[in-house]
């Protein structure tokens, strides 16, 4: 078994003139097997203006990859537990938020 790392990584979108955006991360070098914990997404704004909503997926954005719905995406986490490896990503999907708010996807865990 490899040593574990901790994971704590992030990625950023700009929601567009809609309040939409979509934000994607998984492993693409060095360790490639993340263990995720919990996920974040936040906005700019949190509590300003608009308040977005987010869905979460696993690999692809369909009932199969589906993880959670935030009514909150600027400033809500969930606990997860599943294993992701390279060739499968974390998606973040935000809409009915503020044009021009940065959006943050976040995910927690360990890496090997």
């Amino acid at each position: 078994m490899a040593e574990q790392q901790p994971l704590n990584l992030g990625t950023d979108v700009v929601l567009d003139a809609g309040g939409n955006g979509r934000a994607h991360i998984g492993p693409t070098y060095g360790p490639n097997l993340w263990h995720v914990q919990a996920i974040s997404v936040r906005t700019s704004q949190p509590g300003a203006g608009l308040i977005p909503q987010c869905a979460l997926y696993r690999g692809t954005e369909d009932a199969n990859g589906y993880v959670d719905t935030t009514y909150d995406g600027s400033a809500n986490s969930c606990d997860v537990n599943f294993d992701i490896s390279q060739g499968t990503e974390i998606i973040a999907v935000w809409t009915g938020g503020n044009p021009g708010d940065v959006a943050t996807l976040s995910v927690y865990g360990t890496r090997e």
